[in-house]
C-alpha cells in the first residue's frame, strides 16, 4: 500500500495534464453535445408547437362541428317536437270537432225521432178520435134510426088504439060469413042476452065463457077473439055450435 502511494505521488504532474486535456475534450465534447441537444431540441419543440397547434385547430374544428351538430339536432328536435304538438293539437281538434259533429247529429236525430213519434201519436190519437166519432155517428145513426122505428112502431099501435071497440070487434069478425055471424049472435042472445058483463059461476061474458079462457082480460074485444077461437077449435064453426046448443041447452 505504501508503494502504491509512492508512484501515484511521482508521476502526479503528468497525471495532472492528462487529467486536465482530458477534462477539456469532455468539457468540449458536453459543450458540443449540450449544442446538438438544444439544436434538437428546438427543433422538437418547433414540431411539438407545430403539432400542438394542429391539434388545437382539429380540436377547435371537432369542437365546432360537434357544437354544429349539436345545434342542429336541437334544431331539428324542436321542429320535430313542435311538430309532433302541432300534429297532437289538429287530431284534438279533429276529434273534438268529430265528437261534436257526432253529438249534433245525435241530438238531430234524437229531435227527428222524437218528432216521428209526436207526428205518429198524433195521427193515431186523430184516428182515434175519427174513428171513435165515426162509431159515435154511427151509434147515433142507429139510435136515430130505432127511435125512428120505435116512433113508427108507435103511431101504428098509437093508430091501432085509436080504433073504438065497436071498429076493434068489426075487426075480429070480419073473416066471419053472414050465416056464421047470425049463428055466433044467436048463441049470443041466448046466452047472455048480448051482455058483456053477464057472469053465471065460472063463466063470464057475451058468450058465457069460462074465466080461465079469458086469462083474466075480461074485454069486449078479448071475449070476442077467445069466444072465435074456443068455437073454431071445438065445433070447427059458429053454425055446428048453434046445432049443439039447440040439441043440449050449451055449447
Amino acid at each position: 500500500m505504501i508503494s502504491c502511494g509512492l508512484a501515484f505521488a511521482a508521476n502526479t504532474p503528468l497525471t495532472i495534464n492528462a487529467q486536465a486535456d482530458t477534462l477539456a475534450t469532455t468539457a468540449s465534447s458536453a459543450t458540443s453535445s449540450s449544442a446538438s441537444s438544444s439544436s434538437t431540441y428546438s427543433s422538437s419543440s418547433a414540431v411539438a408547437s407545430s403539432s400542438v397547434s394542429q391539434a388545437s385547430s382539429s380540436s377547435a374544428r371537432k369542437a365546432s362541428s360537434v357544437a354544429t351538430s349539436s345545434v342542429k339536432k336541437a334544431t331539428v328536435k324542436t321542429a320535430t317536437t313542435k311538430k309532433a304538438a302541432t300534429k297532437k293539437t289538429t287530431a284534438k281538434k279533429t276529434t273534438a270537432k268529430k265528437a261534436t259533429v257526432k253529438k249534433t247529429t245525435a241530438k238531430k236525430a234524437t229531435a227527428k225521432k222524437a218528432t216521428v213519434k209526436k207526428a205518429t201519436a198524433k195521427k193515431a190519437t186523430a184516428k182515434k178520435t175519427t174513428v171513435k166519432k165515426t162509431t159515435a155517428k154511427k151509434v147515433t145513426t142507429k139510435k136515430i134510426t130505432k127511435k125512428k122505428a120505435v116512433k113508427k112502431t108507435t103511431k101504428k099501435t098509437t093508430k091501432k088504439k085509436k080504433l073504438t071497440q065497436k071498429q076493434q070487434i068489426a075487426k075480429i069478425n070480419s073473416g066471419l060469413s053472414k050465416t056464421q055471424k047470425s049463428a055466433k049472435n044467436w048463441i049470443a042472445y041466448h046466452e047472455s042476452r048480448y051482455s058483456y058483463t053477464a057472469r053465471n059461476g065460472h063463466c063470464y061474458g057475451r058468450y058465457q065463457l069460462l074465466t080461465a079462457y079469458l086469462h083474466g082480460n075480461y074485454s069486449a074485444v078479448n071475449q070476442e077473439k077467445v069466444a072465435n077461437s074456443y068455437v073454431k077449435g071445438r065445433y070447427g064453426s059458429w053454425t055446428n055450435a048453434k046445432r049443439f046448443w039447440i040439441r043440449h041447452n050449451w055449447y
